[in-house]
């Protein structure tokens, strides 16, 4: 569910409890420089496509790789389903998931902090 589709104290519950994966994620030297990098290809004119290939192929690591149970944790909360769900359904699930909850409201919150 998007932050902006929960009611305050959906949102207080939702946000403190996914407040320490995020910060854990966002504070990873890689993932703020896989951000530099997004930035710095935004500045570039640059097609869709490559936009989001390039987006895609620094996120995926930062996330995935070193990130992996806080990102979980992370879709736990935004969907109501227990991350041991999230771990055995099929992968377009759970990217179908990541697009249901990720909105501006989540992004602009942590923002200051990535």
């Amino acid at each position: 569910m998007k932050l902006s589709d929960m009611s305050t104290e959906e949102m207080a519950v939702a946000l403190c409890r996914i407040a320490a994966p995020v910060e854990r994620i966002c504070s990873d030297p890689a993932f703020g420089e896989m951000l530099r990098g997004i930035q710095e290809n935004g500045k570039k004119r640059m097609t869709v496509r490559e936009a989001v290939a390039a987006a895609f192929g620094a996120l995926v690591p930062a996330l995935l790789d070193r990130h992996r149970e806080d990102t979980y944790v992370v879709l736990s909360v935004l969907t109501g389903k227990h991350v041991e769900d999230i771990k055995r359904q099929r992968g377009m699930d759970t990217v179908q998931d990541v697009m249901r909850c990720v909105d501006k409201d989540l992004l602009s919150f942590f923002k200051p902090s990535a």
